[in-house]
């Protein structure tokens, strides 16, 4: 019988290196790099995503997790290991945070398949903006701009990380994407999933 595969999610703001760290630790890890929401959705994210109805936008974003989902069950049973870029801890964070949930729901789904490790990428403030600001390949959101002018939705949208048990990796400016990914490496092996 094929040994089931890890299930490693990175969270963290726009900014923090989630790309970088995800490429090094799938090519370390030898793990299947996912996105959510994944591409089959792609073409509705425009029209969702920036819908000033936030039930549109959760259902958006909840449609992307259950469909990633599906795929990574899949490889996780063919003994694969998989790094996902965000998941339900981001939706739910991000909703929050931006004062579109009424409650603050930290309960996991039932249905929903429940990572083995979830990483936070936390960067000092200043940085995450100077990183931002460098951008030029790649469109800043409109979350994303808030989030420059509004240190308070940045607070919340960790502190409910926090409030999920998600993992912080503490990251600095000057740290590197393999002393990041040894730190996550080093946490996988020293809580090992039974």
């Amino acid at each position: 019988m094929t040994e089931r595969g890890k299930f490693i999610v990175v969270e963290g703001l726009d900014g923090v290196g989630k790309t970088t760290t995800i490429n090094r630790l799938a090519e370390r890890l030898q793990a299947a790099k996912l996105k959510t929401p994944p591409d089959e959705i792609a073409s509705i994210r425009e029209q969702c995503a920036t819908s000033t109805t936030a039930e549109l936008r959760l259902h958006y974003y909840m449609l992307g997790n259950y469909l990633v989902a599906e795929e990574i069950k899949k490889r996780l049973a063919a003994g694969e290991n998989v790094v996902l870029d965000r998941f339900y801890a981001s939706t739910m964070a991000y909703m929050w945070g931006f004062g579109r949930l009424p409650f603050s729901n930290t309960d996991w789904p039932p249905n929903l398949l429940r990572p083995d490790y979830t990483f936070v990428l936390n960067l000092p403030r200043d940085a995450r903006i100077e990183r931002l600001a460098a951008r030029t390949t790649i469109a800043h959101t409109a979350e994303e701009l808030k989030l420059k002018i509004a240190p308070d939705i940045e607070e919340r949208v960790l502190d409910y990380y926090g409030r999920f048990g998600c993992t912080d990796v503490a990251i600095t400016p000057d740290m590197t994407t393999d002393q990041i990914c040894d730190s996550i490496c080093a946490y996988i092996t020293e809580h090992p999933v039974v």
